[in-house]
């Protein structure tokens, strides 16, 4: 019996975290709408729009993520995924996102930290070698 009372404690705990979680959101979210936007379609409304554009299955997994600030972990836990097939969903969920703000004229806040910004993926140093500056590089 003292095992239901566990769970019982966990479910509430879950609930309370929820909760907060919420009315964190709805204060950042007041705050962000008593700003003037920048643009007429900039704001929470466009990310809602932008959501409502996706599959269920990004909109679950990016709300775990976001709204219920919940790790790859957790989502996995929670989903009844491997860790890293949380990842790779929870990523392809958030670029499908970036496309559709971008359709909805949502301009995206930073370049896309993936790419390199010289065009090489090489780095300076491979294993313990510095490359020579005095050479042309080969190509």
């Amino acid at each position: 019996m003292a095992w239901l009372y566990g769970i019982a404690r966990r479910v509430l705990s879950n609930h309370y975290r929820s909760t907060d979680r919420r009315g964190r959101l709805v204060t950042r979210l007041g705050r962000a709408a008593s700003r003037p936007p920048t643009e007429p379609d900039e704001g929470p409304d466009v990310v809602t729009r932008a959501l409502a554009r996706l599959r269920p299955d990004d909109r679950e997994i990016l709300t775990l993520a976001a709204w219920d600030e919940l790790s790859n972990d957790e989502i996995a836990a929670t989903l009844d995924l491997k860790p890293q097939t949380a990842a790779v969903r929870l990523h392809r969920a958030r670029a499908r996102l970036a496309r559709e703000l971008a359709i909805l004229g949502y301009p995206p806040e930073h370049e896309n930290p993936v790419k390199s910004r010289d065009g090489s993926r090489t780095p300076q140093r491979v294993n313990g070698n510095e490359p020579d500056h005095d050479e042309e590089p080969s190509r």
